[in-house]
């Protein structure tokens, strides 16, 4: 039994990224298949869905309730949903970033901040 892998195998595009390399990148395909056959989605929807990063996909999975069902296409919904869901997280991003900066500063003495002592 091999583990060589044939010189294709490295040539032949990555699938698409549904999660960040962790534990559950399958459960997280199997929800969005779900998803994808409750909400029907343009192209350009579904690559905004699996671009985002894994915790926000997770929370269009989950969270994203549109007003009316049965529609033919939910994609400027999803996008619009998705949108918000990104920005949040990237706020709380830079909120963390900017605590773990000011906790760094915080041990710094004085002077080296630029302040006189």
């Amino acid at each position: 039994h091999s583990l060589q892998q044939s010189p294709q195998a490295f040539m032949q595009p990555p699938p698409p990224r549904l999660s960040g390399g962790g534990g559950g990148a399958h459960e997280l395909q199997a929800e969005v298949d779900r998803f994808l056959q409750r909400y029907p989605l343009d192209e350009s929807a579904f690559n905004y869905l699996v671009g985002s990063p894994p915790q926000v996909q997770w929370q269009i999975v989950r969270e994203f309730s549109p007003p009316s069902q049965g529609q033919s296409d939910y994609s400027p919904l999803l996008i619009s949903f998705a949108k918000r869901l990104r920005q949040a997280q990237q706020q709380q991003q830079l909120q963390a970033v900017q605590m773990h900066q000011q906790q760094q500063h915080r041990g710094q003495p004085l002077m080296r901040q630029g302040l006189p002592m």
